[in-house]
């Protein structure tokens, strides 16, 4: 060993008085400088790679951390030292421990005592297998999705080392110091980003990457994908923030002993206010005014308590060290009088908004659309299920949909997280996971509250309380978002923990645990190895990402060109949840014949390259435009009319569109072979394409026709029916074959996925020419999509196709109660195939949902149905019949729907009827003018001038200025008074002698 090892200078901090600390850092270890600058680079870069929540972010992550492993125990195999313990090594143990055993193969008895759900949600499963030419085998994991719980290891493992390294590292009171400050720093860093991105953005995270779901152009989301995320990272820097600017100070007892002795007669002539002018102190106070008032812009509530918690949390340790005097508060009143004067004029009635939701606690305010308690319901259920283990970590979004009651509330959403980070490891980690982290976090907090209350270190105490105030603050905001999956929040809180607990501790040299060197050697090695092994699956990752952001964009680009197909469910979007995502436009090709009512919009006119001849090769060629196939299509419409043209040139869009994103999909697949969400959508895509291409060959049967005719060839070899789709088909058959493929694949991966059991309903008869396992199938869809108005609208058109109307009818039923947007999908289907007087009987829809089957029937000419309709209406509304001048609350959205069943009275001459429609609609809704205008009119037109004028005047006072109620109102007086002519003359006249 050198001299300079035997005596290393081993404090983040350790640089001697007046020595240049260049030369200083040059003087250490290298490994040592190499360990700094890794945990450096973890605290202040991870947070702005989308703060590693995604690929990148996580190959950061885990690369960083390995390589900080290797490192660090290398260090000590040239200088050795003890294992410094910080009681929590057991938990961490622990918690690899649970994640591991979730991936490993465990025997049918052994899963069936965890839980009885595995054999409940996936029976098929084992049947499936067999189908198939594999061993008939039950689900045997714990996780039912392994592949990305044995990742969710290696993050687990990543954040271990991070914080057992950094525990050796820290040596001094002034390592914890630099570590607060490297955690400041970082949070002030990411909100003047935040804010300079959102002034100057173009919607793309720094200004050049456009995240499939969200953009940069609402609110401050820094490098974060969801403000929530951005805001609880700041708040984790308030803390360190204040302890920075104020902490520095002296205790009021020092300074007022430095004022006494320091000043002599000339004390009298200074003031308190000489102490309150620190340039130093006002900058420090304002960065951190900074990071608060970009948490408040950025609007989110759970950001604002963790800020306001952690500040009163650090004031609070200020206080009891003494840090805080009279003219520091008036300070720092100052300084958040302008910070919230600044947000006021920023913020606007927004911000207002969301203080005064926080302020009263009031769920309906907080959560309007109930999603939060919809999915804290549904993930609860399926923690009832599945206790011990839970399903797996990463499996909550594939889940949730089994046990969601109200799914149809939110069909436009996908919950990616439980939207509470207690929910969400309860869920996937088991009430075992929950209580592992909840038994660290409790020995944190007590360990750092009694130092800070019992300690008479003034330094240690305000150190320890910005330790604390992060990590309460984030534990508050826990409850109603989850925040901790985002990497950068974890790597920051571990930080804090750390830094707080070796406070606690002391920097004894001889605590700890005497290691021989040649055990930090295999420490070393093993996770020099490790980093070794995982870099060809994290770069697989990274890759895939990519191509499955691309897909994504591709087919949101598809979906925004032509909406004409897209009836989104009317509503306000929910911005708040950390969890949403919206679900890829689109479906499965129809089974109802030529009316394809779940078929992806129109997409873009480009053409694109076919998928490889190799579906699972690794040759395709990202997709460029073909002006060849384009011009090709136009040639094969040569000769025709011009709607022939039209349709053969949309047909051709969607073929161009449909291939580009399956190139897409198949890039990502060739990257990370087994990704359920990768492969179920190749099989979608797939199908997708076979419907259109099929539409333009020869012999342009549907799939559901050329199953059918397979059904009832009866078939007495495999042979014989894959011959036979290849005459049918051609070529398409290939896209038959690489659905089915996929979708087994992809539940191979994740066995709730609803959509590859979808895929196998409409391939799983190439397998079998008897198709036996068909209704066993849509019965295993139905299980896990029952609370689905997709998937039940699926399941009966398959049953109506199966000759099982009256089942199918039922389905159905279901579905044209769920939705706005279902059940006008439902209608554009039925209304060329049922009267309105059928469809009546079969759905009896309720007044709101008459509405929607008035406004498709009204497009048919056919008067019968609006009859039909109109007395419908009437009859259903015979409810909201009151007394003459009385009011219903909260009837006002019943006004629509009796307005349009008034204008078919009307069109009819039934005037009684119409009248009687428009006074209920005047009941439901007092400040409608529209329903008195019309009654105005009615009245009119059955010579009820007084009544009618008064109703033009009501109207007129509402509308003041309208030409048009003043010729009303004057054609009413006219009126009137001819009438009244007419009836005198009429009494006057003698009768005439016979």
């Amino acid at each position: 060993m050198s001299s300079r090892r035997k005596t290393p200078q081993n404090s983040f901090s350790a640089t001697a008085p007046g020595r240049p600390w260049l030369s200083e850092l040059s003087a250490r270890p290298r490994l040592l400088n190499l360990t700094d600058l890794l945990i450096g680079l973890l605290l202040l870069l991870l947070p702005f790679v989308m703060g590693g929540r995604e690929a990148w972010g996580h190959w950061l992550l885990i690369s960083l951390s390995l390589l900080l492993g290797t490192v660090w125990n290398l260090h000590r195999v040239f200088e050795g030292g003890r294992l410094r313990l910080l009681a929590l090594e057991p938990l961490l143990l622990a918690g690899l421990l649970l994640v591991w055993l979730q991936t490993r193969e465990l025997p049918a008895d052994v899963l069936a005592r965890l839980s009885p759900g595995y054999q409940r949600l996936i029976p098929v499963w084992s049947d499936l297998q067999a189908a198939t030419g594999g061993t008939a085998q039950t689900w045997s994991t714990a996780s039912f999705i392994p592949g990305e719980t044995r990742h969710a290891f290696l993050v687990l493992l990543a954040y271990g080392i991070f914080g057992l390294v950094l525990a050796q590292r820290i040596r001094t009171e002034r390592d914890c110091h630099l570590v607060l400050k490297a955690v400041g720093i970082s949070g002030l860093l990411m909100s003047a980003f935040a804010i300079l991105q959102l002034v100057t953005s173009n919607d793309c995270f720094f200004w050049f990457y456009r995240h499939p779901f969200t953009g940069t152009r609402e609110v401050l989301k820094g490098a974060f994908t969801n403000r929530n995320h951005f805001a609880q990272f700041a708040a984790l820097s308030i803390g360190p923030l204040l302890w920075w600017a104020i902490a520095s100070r002296k205790p009021k007892e020092a300074a007022e002993v430095l004022q006494r002795r320091g000043l002599g007669p000339a004390r009298g002539n200074h003031s308190q206010f000489d102490n309150l002018v620190d340039a130093l102190l006002l900058l420090r106070l304002a960065g951190a005014a900074g990071v608060f008032a970009a948490i408040m812009l950025s609007l989110s509530r759970g950001g604002m308590i963790a800020a306001a918690t952690a500040s009163a949390v650090v004031f609070a340790g200020l206080w009891k060290a003494g840090r805080i005097s009279s003219g520091l508060a008036l300070s720092t009143v100052a300084l958040a009088a302008v910070a919230l004067g600044g947000l006021a004029a920023f913020g606007g009635q927004t911000l207002e908004t969301r203080v005064s939701d926080i302020a009263s606690m009031d769920a309906a305010a907080l959560d309007p659309s109930n999603a939060r308690r919809s999915i804290w319901k549904a993930d609860l259920a399926a923690l009832r299920e599945f206790p011990i283990l839970g399903t797996g970590i990463g499996s909550h979004r594939y889940t949730y949909p089994a046990y969601m009651e109200d799914l149809a509330d939110f069909m436009t959403f996908s919950f990616s997280h439980a939207e509470s980070s207690w929910v969400h490891l309860g869920l996937e980690a088991g009430l075992a996971g929950v209580l592992l982290l909840a038994a660290g976090l409790l020995l944190i907090l007590i360990r750092l509250l009694t130092a800070m209350l019992s300690s008479s270190d003034a330094a240690r105490i305000t150190a320890v309380a910005a330790c604390l105030a992060g990590i309460t603050g984030g534990i508050l905001h826990a409850v109603a978002d989850f925040i901790w999956y985002v990497p950068a929040i974890v790597i920051t809180t571990i930080a804090l923990a750390v830094a707080g607990l070796r406070l606690c501790d002391g920097f004894s040299s001889q605590a700890g645990i005497t290691v021989p060197r040649p055990a930090w050697l295999v420490l070393s090695a093993g996770c020099c190895v490790m980093l070794v092994m995982v870099q060809p699956e994290l770069g697989n990752r990274i890759a895939g990402e990519h191509w499955w952001h691309r897909y994504l964009l591709a087919s949101f680009e598809a979906s925004r060109s032509d909406s004409s197909g897209q009836m989104p469910e009317p509503g306000e979007p929910l911005p708040d949840l950390d969890g949403i995502d919206q679900p890829e436009e689109g479906d499965y090709p129809s089974m109802a014949g030529d009316v394809d009512i779940l078929a992806e919009p129109a997409s873009d006119s480009e053409q694109f390259e076919e998928p490889s001849e190799n579906p699972f090769g690794t040759d395709s060629t990202e997709p460029e435009t073909s002006q060849s196939e384009t011009a090709a299509a136009s040639d094969e419409t040569a000769g025709y009319d011009e709607p022939r043209q039209s349709m053969q040139k949309t047909v051709a869009q969607k073929i161009a569109s449909c291939r580009k994103r399956l190139a897409c999909l198949l890039q990502a697949q060739a990257a990370r072979p087994d990704q359920a969400d990768i492969c179920q959508n190749i099989a979608r895509r797939s199908l997708e394409l076979f419907e259109l291409q099929q539409q333009v060959s020869d012999n342009p049967m549907p799939l559901v026709q050329i199953r059918d005719a397979c059904i009832n060839a009866q078939f007495r070899s495999k042979q014989e029916l894959r011959e036979f789709l290849e005459r049918a088909c051609g070529e398409n058959v290939r896209l038959i074959i690489l659905a089915d493929t996929m979708a087994r694949r992809a539940l191979q991966s994740c066995p709730l996925q609803i959509e590859p059991w979808k895929t196998l309903v409409l391939t799983s008869f190439i397998h079998d020419p008897a198709d036996a396992l068909h209704a066993r199938i849509m019965a295993q869809t139905m299980r896990l999509g029952k609370h689905n108005p997709t998937v039940r609208f699926f399941i009966g058109q398959a049953l109506a196709l199966d000759g099982r109307p009256d089942e199918a009818l039922a389905q159905w039923n279901v579905v044209f109660h769920s939705t706005k947007a279902m059940r006008l999908q439902m209608l554009q289907m039925l209304v060329d195939r049922l009267s309105a007087d059928a469809l009546l009987v079969s759905f009896q829809p309720n007044l709101l949902e008459l509405e929607d089957v008035y406004d498709v029937y009204s497009q048919r000419n056919r008067p019968a149905d609006m009859e039909r309709l109109m007395l419908a209406i009437r009859d259903q509304s015979a409810a909201l019949d009151v007394a003459r001048g009385e009011t219903l609350e909260g009837h006002e959205p019943y006004v629509a729907v009796l307005m349009k069943a008034n204008r078919v009275a009307w069109t009819m001459k039934q005037h009684a009827v119409s009248q009687t429609l428009l006074r209920r609609a005047i009941a439901c809704d007092t400040a409608a003018e529209a329903p008195r205008r019309a009654l105005g009119l009615l009245l009119m037109e059955r010579q009820q001038y007084d009544d009618a004028e008064k109703l033009f005047e009501w109207c007129y006072e509402q509308t003041p200025g309208d030409v048009r109620l003043e010729e009303l109102r004057r054609e009413c007086r006219r009126l009137r008074t001819q009438q009244r002519r007419l009836r005198t003359a009429s009494t006057e006249t003698p009768p005439t002698a016979n």
